[in-house]
């Protein structure tokens, strides 16, 4: 959980969604290890600190063809960002437009807690 990537699309990232937003860089799991819950406590871990930590917002990039990753964001709330000057700033800067097509993701933390949270 970091902010330093929105330095990166200032000052059109602040204007577009604000200065208190978080980022999930990186939340993998082994494949050995998939299928048991492990990504979902590992998200729901990093939600309750971001929420601990008055982040307004949380963004992250996934992979389109990830259907896995994008079923268990979107199970926490999260959903695809519109594309916007501020989006593809923040994907330039970050080097996504060297792989596979990502998409950002963004959570509102004013809404309802994760699923696990129930």
């Amino acid at each position: 959980l970091s902010t330093h990537e929105f330095a990166l699309a200032s000052p059109e990232w602040e204007a577009a969604f604000g200065g208190a937003s978080s980022y999930i860089s990186d939340l993998g799991v082994h494949p050995a290890f998939r299928r048991l819950g492990l990504a979902a406590s590992l998200c729901a871990a990093t939600l309750a600190r971001a929420r601990d930590r008055d982040f307004t917002d949380v963004f992250l990039h996934v992979e389109e063809t990830n259907t896995a990753a994008r079923a268990l964001y979107e199970a926490f709330g999260f959903s695809a960002v519109e594309d916007c000057p501020a989006a593809l700033k923040l994907y330039q800067a970050l080097a996504l437009d060297q792989g596979p097509l990502n998409l950002l993701y963004r959570l509102r933390l004013s809404e309802p807690l994760t699923p696990l949270s129930k």
